[in-house]
């Protein structure tokens, strides 16, 4: 059983597909109302390539965001 302090230091796991056709799978930081941050980003539609640090994505290049269920 988790703690509930641990509970709430867990990122969603969020898969971010982007209007010029990118797929970025990562952990979402933050949203906001001009766009969402995410870090420990793999970019799955070149070659699965890993990218460092946060990753910011302006809202106006996001065409839609998959939340994917935590394990329990």
């Amino acid at each position: 059983m988790k703690r509930r302090w641990l509970r709430t230091k867990e990122r969603d796991r969020a898969i971010v597909y982007t209007t010029d056709e990118q797929v970025l799978d990562g952990l979402l930081v933050t949203d906001a109302s001009d766009g969402i941050v995410l870090i420990d980003v793999r970019v799955r539609s070149d070659n699965d390539i890993a990218l460092q640090g946060e990753i910011y994505v302006p809202r106006e290049r996001v065409r839609f965001v998959q939340l994917l269920a935590r394990p329990s």
